[in-house]
């Protein structure tokens, strides 16, 4: 929509704006220029002059020049298999959240205590505002920080985070527990938590399931990537597993079905009737009480009754050993399921992460067993695919777009000559962060930057290309002095358009603050991109420009302007 308000107001309030303001006076048959065009002019005459004199020494060495701008696209482009990725980055947004993952049985006790004490240490830090403290079912205890503004404070989130990592790791005993920012996007039913790696191992054996998470969990560690990485669900749920000697069972009348049902009634509990007293309805529940049910060696202390009405010690007849099991058997796409998940260390991003675990998967994995990504890893793997579908329906509707207006399938491959270099300049741009301080990603944001490259550079193009083959219809020029007026004479407008792009996307490139970190990649690419593609496109396009004309006058005899000009022809006679 602003492009379409931006061409409206280019077309019909810009024209009169110019008529009013940029009149000049005529003093004794001379026209007599404002102070800001004499002090400025001669400066852009100058300028011109000295790229008319480079442009022509590159037109005597054309391979050079294009040897030069194919290097530059081939090594810009191989960059990008070198840089980090993750779906967005890690946007400061003032909260925070921290996970206490306790051990399987703990009681809500248990969690309340050792909670606690995780977010007394978090109050101590004097960026905290205010905490929220909740504990959960299934053994986990959440607690949600919110941070003061930003003028307020002198740390990102992302420092506060890390140091709480490391406090945690030495001071909380009670269970496993992460602190973690809040992503913009991202998140998953079985996704560990926000900017974690999370993978589903799937196959029809659990136990074999559990033996490769096992083996998975154990490179993660070792490998140094991942912060207290875990597999789901873990086999550390106590069991007490009752064995019934039927033979013994039998000797002494003792049916299998009253040791199930006195098991069941006296650790269990079971309801044998109910009372009334008053208006209130009262179960009665038949169970050992809590003291004579706390160890498993309690059943030696218990009696079944036979059929011969004799009461037998249940240790007679049963034996029992103690293991742990998983505490559920989930299923992910009907298949049994085990995820290998963990947050991503510092420094590393969570395209490192899925690079690191499908190569791990790879290697493990034996036939009948697959895997699958969950959560923000999932959305990252699938988002990666569509950009790329998106990037390159972009390039085809441009083409054809161009196609159309000049009617030719020639100049559009002149004109996307600078669309390749610009995409190679904003990949390099976005490689050389990290030499400056600030290492920036290939990410969603990124790549929209990348996107809008395609339509900001190629107009530059079709300036020259248009000019030049108007050129060519009005005095009748060749292809390489049209494409060396056309260059020159369009030289100051494609700088001006290009300078005044890139001043107006600065702001969103260097911007600080909150929101700045989703922002800066987008504008650093388009800022990079359009500074090094103007410089080399304004050489290269020229060039192509002529090379394109030769050899289509090679294979078809005629100039790849010669529709131009018959038309303009046609319309002279008419």
């Amino acid at each position: 929509m602003s492009v379409l308000v931006s061409a409206f107001v280019a077309l019909t309030l810009t024209p009169m704006l110019c008529s009013r303001m940029l009149q000049t006076k005529v003093i004794d048959g001379h026209i007599r220029h404002g102070w800001f065009y004499r002090r400025t002019e001669p400066f852009f005459i100058r300028f011109n002059a000295l790229f008319a004199r480079t442009l022509r020494a590159s037109f005597r060495l054309k391979p050079a020049v294009l040897l030069g701008a194919l290097l530059f696209t081939l090594g810009g482009v191989s960059l990008y298999f070198r840089l980090q990725r993750e779906l967005t980055p890690l946007e400061d947004r003032g909260i925070f959240t921290t996970n206490l993952i306790a051990p399987i049985g703990a009681t809500p006790e248990y969690l309340r205590l050792y909670s606690y004490d995780m977010e007394q240490m978090i109050l101590k830090l004097p960026e905290i505002d205010r905490t929220f403290h909740r504990t959960g079912d299934g053994g986990r205890a959440f607690v949600f920080a919110t941070l003061k503004p930003w003028e307020k404070r002198e740390r990102k989130t992302q420092e506060i985070v890390s140091q709480l990592r490391r406090q945690f790791q030495r001071n909380v005993t009670g269970g496993q527990a992460v602190a973690n920012p809040i992503r913009p996007f991202g998140g998953g039913r079985r996704s560990s938590s926000s900017g974690g790696v999370s993978l589903v191992l799937l196959g029809s054996d659990f136990r074999e399931l559990q033996r490769l998470g096992g083996q998975m969990l154990t490179a993660m560690r070792e490998s140094g990537q991942f912060i207290q990485p875990r597999v789901d669900p873990s086999p550390t749920k106590p069991q007490l597993d009752v064995n019934i000697d039927r033979a013994k069972a039998a000797d002494l009348k003792v049916p299998i079905s009253a040791i199930a049902s006195t098991l069941e009634s006296l650790l269990g509990g079971r309801r044998v009737t109910e009372f009334q007293r008053g208006n209130q309805q009262y179960y009665v529940m038949v169970q050992v009480t809590d003291a004579n049910r706390a160890t498993p060696s309690d059943l030696t202390r218990l009696y079944v009754r036979s059929t011969d009405g004799v009461l037998v010690q249940l240790s007679n007849v049963v034996s029992w050993s103690e293991s742990t099991v998983p505490e559920s058997y989930p299923h992910f796409d009907r298949l049994r399921a085990v995820t290998v998940s963990g947050q991503m260390a510092e420094g590393r991003t969570i395209g490192d992460g899925v690079v690191f675990m499908e190569r791990l998967a790879r290697q493990h994995l034996p036939a009948g067993y697959t895997f699958a990504w969950d959560g923000e890893t999932r959305e990252f793997v699938e988002s990666g695919n569509d950009t790329i579908i998106l990037f390159g329906l972009a390039l085809v509707f441009t083409f054809l777009i161009l196609a159309a207006q000049f009617e030719s399938w020639i100049h559009p491959v002149t004109i996307f000559t600078g669309v390749f270099i610009a995409v190679a300049g904003g990949l390099l741009v976005l490689y050389c962060t990290r030499y400056w301080g600030v290492a920036m990603t290939d990410n969603l944001f990124s790549r929209f930057g990348l996107i809008m490259l395609i339509g900001l550079v190629a107009k530059n193009g079709i300036l020259i290309v248009e000019f030049a083959n108007q050129l060519q219809v009005r005095k009748g020029s060749n292809a390489a002095e049209a494409a060396f007026e056309a260059a020159t004479l369009r030289f100051r407008p494609i700088l001006m358009t290009s300078i005044s792009t890139v001043l107006g996307a600065s702001p969103i490139a260097f911007a600080q603050g909150a929101g700045a970190e989703t922002r800066n990649p987008m504008g650093i690419v388009v800022v990079g991109g359009l500074m090094l593609s103007t410089i080399i496109t304004l050489y290269v396009i020229p060039i192509v420009y002529v090379i394109m004309d030769r050899l289509c006058v090679r294979f078809t005899g005629k100039s790849s302007a010669h529709g131009l000009i018959k038309a303009a022809e046609i319309e002279r006679e008419t």
